[in-house]
């Protein structure tokens, strides 16, 4: 991971003229995976593998994101959720910018609950 995440780079939408791109920072938490699954000539396998970082990525962000389970029907909606203020701003940017022509495309209102992200955190 320390040698391929300095190397990805992917370029984004252009918003008010300007090109964005999208890459890692400096800061990359690794870590070795380990436990009784992955030991004592036991076969690893891709739902092993697969298990287990689903197990952990979740248990990690359950917490501290502060994604909402569902969508939002307005904005104001956000003042009545339990939400850390770093998420919060996070999701009335991503409300924001979804009212931008130049960016109605990404949908971003529909995902401001995710953050404005509409994928799976692992990818």
């Amino acid at each position: 991971m320390r040698i391929a995440a300095p190397r990805a780079h992917i370029d984004g939408p252009e918003a008010n003229g300007r090109a964005r791109s999208f890459a890692f920072g400096e800061q990359i938490d690794t870590r070795i995976i380990r436990s009784s699954a992955f030991q004592g000539g036991t076969t690893i396998t891709e739902g092993k593998v697969a298990g287990y970082a689903a197990k952990y990525a979740t248990k990690g962000t359950e917490a501290t994101t502060g994604t909402l389970d569902h969508r939002l029907k307005r904005i104001t909606d956000l003042w009545f959720k339990s939400v850390p203020e770093h998420a919060a701003r996070m999701i009335r940017t991503a409300w924001a910018l979804g009212a931008r022509d130049d960016l109605k495309h990404l949908n971003l209102r529909n995902w401001a609950h995710m953050l404005g992200f509409r994928g799976h955190f692992s990818t």
